[in-house]
């Protein structure tokens, strides 16, 4: 049976807590973001998930070298 959270995965959806993880940032610079509306989110309960492909894109114009060192370039 595929959960909800299967789904945004497949529809290329992380926790906010995993992109943290992935970029070197913390949970609340990722939530900042997502409030800025300069990366996509949508909320499912009582967690954050937030679109990879908007988090990179974003990372790539903000910091480029930073997301080279985060492996995202």
């Amino acid at each position: 049976m595929t959960t909800p959270q299967d789904e945004l995965r497949k529809k290329g959806f992380l926790p906010a807590k995993e992109v943290a993880e992935r970029v070197g940032l913390t949970t609340q610079a990722i939530y900042n973001w997502c409030n800025e509306k300069t990366v996509h989110g949508v909320r499912y309960g009582r967690e954050r998930w937030v679109e990879w492909n908007s988090v990179v894109a974003h990372f790539k114009k903000v910091d480029p070298e930073a997301a080279k060192l985060a492996g995202i370039a």
